[in-house]
């Protein structure tokens, strides 16, 4: 019986805030997670999404929280700068950012599970000068750790 759950169809849903979403399942079911493409509105631009959630979809704490990084973007991209900017500055061989729009492409969004009383999510880039991702990290709307990957 095994063999045909290979050939069994993901659970794919249609959200309103994320779009159509594909359901990941793991045995942990904590790691359980839906991903998909949606329009992120303060660029107009299709963006990844990666929610942590259960069969039933995104809940609607986790659609107003993204609904609020949408709301707060231009202060979240303010205070993520600094950071940026240190975390940077060997790869740049520079210390600042000069254009952040133009050097950093929005790639996706990972939204957790409400069930702390904090929110620990990332935002991940395309950082276009040295063609890597750069995923930061966030507590809440506070940015604490950069990534590099690549």
């Amino acid at each position: 019986m095994r063999l045909f759950n290979l050939f069994k169809k993901p659970l794919k849903i249609q959200d309103e805030t994320f779009g159509e979403m594909t359901y990941s399942k793991f045995k942990d079911t904590s790691k359980n997670f839906f991903e998909g493409q949606g329009l992120f509105k303060p660029q107009q631009k299709t963006i990844g999404f990666t929610i942590d959630a259960d069969e039933s979809g995104p809940t609607n704490d986790q659609k107003d929280f993204y609904h609020s990084i949408e709301k707060k973007y231009e202060q979240i991209k303010g205070a993520m700068i600094p950071l940026l900017n240190k975390e940077l500055k060997d790869w740049y061989g520079f210390t600042k950012i000069e254009d952040f729009d133009n050097e950093f492409e929005l790639e996706s969004i990972d939204i957790p599970r409400m069930d702390k009383a904090t929110v620990e999510w990332s935002i991940t880039y395309v950082a276009k000068k040295i063609n890597h991702w750069a995923t930061i990290e966030f507590v809440d709307f506070e940015p604490k750790h950069v990534i590099i990957d690549g």
